[in-house]
């Protein structure tokens, strides 16, 4: 089997646990192995690894984009990453970069996503404990440097 949309699992009275199972053995398993926030005067340089632990890449290259949201969620800028997720093969990692010009004053979290080109919404779900049914994951929240507040 090579695809599983995303409501076959809806009426199964397991507790999804069947269909969870399934999930881990086929097709793509995306998740952020590791983000790392660089502050510079003006700007937050960020980097993340994508890695596929899954048995097959995505079979198209939809539109990575990491996300700086405002505190309520509300996303005040984003940024297209370089990624071409079919090259993502099993067991492999991309390590991809943004750099994000932020207000000192602000408090911002970091999100990520991959859109769905029929829906123009980020649309897949990542394997990563606690953001199991999120499109949109908050990675981090970056908050005002203490030492650049006192500048």
């Amino acid at each position: 089997m090579t695809f599983l949309g995303q409501k076959v699992a809806e009426d199964i009275c397991d507790g999804q646990a069947a269909y969870k199972e399934l999930l881990k053995n086929m097709g793509y398993r995306l998740w952020v192995s590791r983000l790392t926030i660089s502050k510079g005067e003006n700007k937050h340089d960020i980097t993340l690894n994508l890695e596929n632990s899954g048995v097959a890449p995505l079979y198209g290259d939809w539109t990575v984009v990491l996300y700086l949201c405002d505190t309520s969620g509300k996303v005040v800028q984003s940024q297209d990453l370089d990624c071409r997720l079919s090259e993502l093969l099993p067991n492999q990692t991309a390590e991809l970069k943004a750099s994000f010009a932020y207000s000192k004053n602000q408090k911002y979290q970091v999100k990520f996503g991959i859109i769905s080109p029929m829906t123009q919404e980020p649309s897949v779900h990542f394997a990563m404990k606690g953001f199991e049914r999120e499109f949109m994951p908050k990675l981090a929240t970056v908050q005002k440097d203490k030492k650049s507040a006192d500048k």
